[in-house]
């Protein structure tokens, strides 16, 4: 997986780097996270906000579809009001996702997305109140809790491209793996992510 991780980047960066001779468009983006758990104990996960930056480049594929890889840091985790807990889980992403433009007219650009992404963690911290205060990093073993540090999951987004050049938009990751080994607790946790996010193209 880190290969891997490492291969696309490259690539990515690559892309970015070569992106105006070849009139792709690079947007750079920042924004809010929302993010919370989603397991099947329906547990009391709550929303711990974060932020999201990084920048997509758009290669045209045909009729207004768009190829749209990315590099973005986005901080995700959970909050636990029963337990007085945050689990702060930090990552770099790698989205690699298809996008649709729609010409409403010639200053506004209806903008829809979708893809998989593929996400590493890169640091994280976990702290505790109740029944007594502790701390520890997020992908680091400590009494046999482990995060997983390598997350795969979807994108969905929609948003609005004003002037050709201002991005406004919303979008969800949905997490497919799981944030611990299977066997380490009964009920099974996986990222969710709502994202609201501003941009410019370049």
């Amino acid at each position: 997986m880190k290969r891997l991780l490492s291969t696309i980047a490259i690539i990515i960066a690559f892309s970015v780097a070569n992106a105006q001779d070849t009139h792709d468009i690079i947007c750079l983006r920042t924004g809010c996270n929302l993010a919370r758990h989603i397991d099947d104990a329906k547990t009391s996960s709550k929303i711990k906000m974060g932020i999201n930056a990084g920048l997509t480049v758009d290669f045209e594929i045909f009729n207004n579809f768009f190829a749209r890889p990315g590099i973005m840091f986005s901080m995700k985790g959970a909050r636990y009001d029963n337990y007085d807990q945050v689990e702060n889980l930090n990552y770099f992403e790698l989205p690699l996702l298809v996008a649709y433009k729609i010409n409403i007219t010639n200053n506004l650009v209806a903008d829809l997305q979708t893809g998989p992404y593929l996400a590493g963690g890169a640091f994280g911290m976990v702290k505790r109140h109740e029944p007594k205060y502790f701390e520890y990093r997020a992908f680091k073993r400590y009494n046999n809790d482990e995060y997983r540090r390598f997350d795969i999951g979807w994108n969905f987004g929609v948003g609005v491209i004003l002037k050709k050049h201002y991005y406004f938009g919303f979008g969800y990751d949905l997490g497919f793996r799981l944030l611990h080994e299977p066997d380490y607790m009964t009920w099974h946790q996986k990222n969710g992510c709502s994202m609201i996010n501003i941009g410019y193209y370049l």
